[in-house]
């Protein structure tokens, strides 16, 4: 079976998981507006209010040593601003 956790799920719609469940509230998994900085010119980087910011995978941590942050500048080697 399929595992996700710590994943921003937002704009799926109910059945859209094929496979298996829906993972929203299980295992750090959310379904917010992860609130990107500007879409519409590519900076994916997370607003400070994201609520993405802070809550990845608890076992690793940012540069700045806070938990990590959802999606790609996350983590030890993301390069959150």
């Amino acid at each position: 079976p399929q595992t996700w956790a710590y994943n921003d799920v937002f704009g799926h719609a109910g059945g859209e998981f094929a496979g298996m469940s829906d993972p929203t509230g299980t295992d750090g998994n959310l379904s917010e507006d992860p609130l990107f900085v500007d879409t519409a010119n590519g900076d994916f980087q997370l607003q400070a209010a994201s609520p993405c910011v802070d809550a990845g995978n608890p076992v690793l941590l940012d540069a700045d040593g806070t938990r990590s942050d959802m999606g790609a500048y996350g983590g030890p080697y993301g390069s959150w601003p």
